[in-house]
């Protein structure tokens, strides 16, 4: 048994009822979630009448008509891949802040993949120095023969900010 000084108590999302939703092609989930692809789209965002006919031409300045016509082609491309969710980052704006994304070492793990964790404390970092503020840590989730990231963890001031490197190398261990 472990004792803390301090508690962090949060709450998770919640739908928003009564948007009218039933009055559109819109599907929602028995927890009334919005229904989405893989790609993160709705049924109404892929079957929306077409922004470029003729008829909504005459609104349009003729650049930005264009625009939105080239941006509707590009929108009705089916996607190569879905979106992966592991790359998602999430932010907790605590003192000190907390982010993090890719997969907890747990689900790796029930996927069957391999993982170890490396510990990065911020003392003596350079950054943190200056903000006079050395309360802070760095965690990796790394594949343990490869070493290509697959997590990150930061907790520390500036976390937010910094999360986004970790986006860009993990949730796929193809990071290096």
């Amino acid at each position: 048994m472990e004792t803390f000084d301090k508690v962090l108590v949060s709450i998770g999302r919640r739908p928003t009822p009564d948007l009218g939703l039933e009055n559109t092609a819109t599907k929602l989930d028995g927890r009334k979630f919005v229904v989405v692809d893989g790609q993160r789209r709705t049924l109404t965002a892929t079957s929306s009448p077409s922004a470029t006919s003729p008829a909504r031409a005459a609104c349009w300045p003729h650049k930005a008509y264009a625009e939105a016509t080239g941006g509707r082609r590009v929108g009705r491309r089916p996607r190569k891949a879905d979106l992966r969710p592991a790359r998602d980052s999430a932010v907790v704006f605590t003192d000190p802040e907390i982010a993090w994304c890719g997969l907890t070492e747990t689900e790796a793990r029930a996927q069957g993949i391999k993982v170890k964790t490396a510990k990065l404390p911020w003392r003596g970092n350079g950054r943190t120095l200056t903000l006079g503020r050395e309360d802070g840590m760095t965690k990796l989730i790394v594949d343990p023969e490869t070493h290509a990231c697959w997590a990150t963890r930061v907790a520390g001031p500036g976390a937010g900010g910094l999360i986004a490197e970790g986006v860009l190398r993990d949730g796929d261990g193809g990071g290096q």
